[in-house]
């Protein structure tokens, strides 16, 4: 519709670009829901005082914002990436720590001093110890 004459017309008139008008809608269109209310375009047009130009300053204004919004939200899923990370690094770490044990001294099963019930109960409780993390 921008292509029409009565609406170039009007964009003259108010020193608006064509190319301007679908990022002045964006800026209106508060809530983004493709449609521009009144109360939307009156608190908008309150915003663009002076001579057409301020329409880029509106225009940064919102895409900071959006920027700042999506920073916080990247920003926050940084922080718990890094978080799961450090928690595999330590997982990994005595991982190392354990298979560094088990392959510089090979433990028996079963003992022949001891009971072999007994034997085993304690070397699954020893393990299992041992790989708690």
């Amino acid at each position: 519709q921008l292509g029409q004459p009565d609406i170039r017309t009007f964009l003259s008139m108010i020193d608006l670009e064509p190319q301007d008008a679908w990022s002045l809608f964006q800026f209106l269109d508060k809530d983004q829901n493709g449609d521009v209310t009144l109360d939307e375009f009156v608190d908008g047009l309150s915003h663009l005082r002076g001579p057409a130009r301020a329409i880029d300053v509106a225009i940064i204004g919102r895409d900071c914002l959006r920027i700042k919004l999506v920073s916080k939200s990247l920003n926050s899923q940084m922080t718990e990436i890094q978080h799961h990370l450090d928690r595999i690094e330590g997982t990994v770490a005595r991982l190392s720590q354990i298979g560094s044990r088990s392959t510089s001294r090979p433990r028996k099963l079963v003992s022949t001093n001891e009971d072999s019930g007994s034997a085993i109960s304690h070397q699954v409780q020893a393990l299992s110890a041992s790989l708690s993390l």
